[in-house]
């Protein structure tokens, strides 16, 4: 028991990757994979929300032990149903957003320029 959560069975599971606190966390026993990022200090500016994965330490009731998770999904429609609940152990894996923004295309497009104007003149 907690005095952060005094009424509920705790358990571990384990946030890596693009969160602000990778690591073991603690987490009650009706968690979700939001509940973990969460406690974890939250997703890092470069997650990628759309690719989460949950590997179980154990087959869950139908075989499964890795999930792929779009949680930008949830975020949008707000469907709590959407999100797989925690099991011990589990771990999830939040991987960076490798996509480009808009200032950094910008920013190659603009060099491409300048060097093929420097080279052709």
């Amino acid at each position: 028991r907690s005095t952060l959560f005094p009424y509920t069975t705790l358990f571990r599971s384990l946030a890596e990757g693009h969160v602000a606190h990778p690591g073991q966390v603690t987490v009650p026993e009706e968690a979700d994979i939001s509940t973990l990022i969460s406690l974890a200090g939250g997703p890092s500016a470069d997650a990628n929300l759309k690719k989460i994965r949950l590997n179980r330490a154990h087959p869950d009731d139908n075989g499964n032990m890795t999930y792929m998770i779009n949680l930008e999904q949830y975020a949008k429609k707000g469907d709590r149903s959407m999100l797989i609940a925690l099991q011990p152990n589990d771990t999830i894996i939040v991987p960076e957003n490798k996509a480009l923004d808009t200032a950094t295309i910008l920013g190659i497009i603009g060099a491409a320029l300048s060097i093929y104007a420097i080279t052709n003149n």
